[in-house]
């Protein structure tokens, strides 16, 4: 999208240079402004190689994936093991302060409990997957996923909800309760 961008934009100031310095007839000797230069943006990166500005394969336990969702999530209308993809927010440090997640980055939560007792509900989002470049990494330890989101609600008291719902653009914070391993 944003390669896209650059290449209409390069185009129409080449457009506007070449209006722009071409002389109307009958006016040979009139004085044509010449077109300032035009600054391009600077090319955005391959998040792949954002990557390599991390020398750290790993990112410990306590560091926050911020992860914004793409569609809407509700406790009264999806069931467990559901799949939500979504993006990663800001640019995720490694130890080093280099970047090992960076900004864009895909990621995918699956919902791990929406459930209702009485006026009690609940929802536990759990962080799966984080992908960039041409990679996917896990973000769960084959039994558990290593960041979860867990979300209450009592329906009983005033203001209260009859379900958990999550907007899309939602920011979530997952915080990695353990290592996870980007190689």
């Amino acid at each position: 999208m944003r390669t896209a961008s650059c290449i209409l934009l390069i185009i129409t100031a080449l457009l506007c240079v070449t209006a722009c310095s071409k002389n109307t007839k009958g006016s040979e000797s009139a004085a044509v402004p010449s077109a300032s230069p035009v600054k391009l943006p600077d090319p955005v990166p391959d998040p792949g190689s954002l990557h390599e500005t991390s020398r750290s394969a790993a990112l410990p336990a306590g560091t926050v994936v911020p992860v914004e969702i793409g569609e809407v999530i509700d406790s009264e209308t999806v069931g467990t093991a559901i799949f939500f993809i979504a993006r990663v927010a800001d640019n995720v440090a490694g130890p080093d302060g280099g970047v090992a997640i960076p900004a864009e980055a895909s990621a995918l939560i699956v919902v791990r409990t929406s459930e209702r007792t009485g006026p009690q509900i609940r929802m536990t989002l759990g962080l799966n997957r984080i992908g960039f470049g041409d990679k996917s990494y896990k973000a769960e330890n084959g039994t558990k996923d290593v960041a979860t989101l867990r979300f209450e609600d009592d329906a009983s008291k005033a203001g209260g909800h009859r379900s958990i719902h999550l907007q899309k653009g939602t920011l979530l914070k997952f915080k990695l309760a353990e290592t996870v391993n980007l190689h």
